[in-house]
C-alpha cells in the first residue's frame, strides 16, 4: 500500500534553506543533502511506523550523512512531513506547527 506524501511549505522551505546553505559552503554538497532527504523521504513513505515516536503522533526519522531529521505524522492513507530540523535546533520550532 502506497501512502500519498504531504510535504507542508514550512519543511519545504528548510528542506530548500539546508540546500542552499550547503551549496554556499561547496557546490554541489546541496544536491547532495536535498539527495539525502529524498532517500529518507522514500523510506518514510514505504514504512512509516519502523521510526520512533518523539511526541504525541509525530515521528521524527534522520537523513544519512546530513544532521537532519525530519518531522512527521503518518496514518493508513498518508504521510505529512512538518519539518525538517537540524540536530541543533530547538525541538520545540515545529510543534506550534501542529
Amino acid at each position: 500500500m502506497s501512502r500519498e506524501l504531504i510535504i507542508r511549505s514550512e519543511a519545504e522551505a528548510e528542506i530548500a534553506e539546508a540546500a542552499d546553505w550547503y551549496n554556499r559552503e561547496r557546490p554541489g554538497l546541496g544536491v547532495d543533502c536535498v539527495l539525502a532527504v529524498n532517500g529518507t523521504l522514500q523510506a518514510v513513505q514505504r514504512n512509516p511506523f519502523q521510526y520512533q515516536i518523539i511526541w504525541r503522533e509525530f515521528r521524527r526519522a534522520g537523513v544519512a550523512q546530513f544532521p537532519y531529521g525530519l518531522i512527521y505524522r503518518a496514518s493508513e492513507r498518508d504521510v505529512t512531513v512538518v519539518a525538517c530540523l537540524h540536530g541543533r535546533r530547538n525541538p520545540s520550532v515545529w510543534k506550534k506547527r501542529t
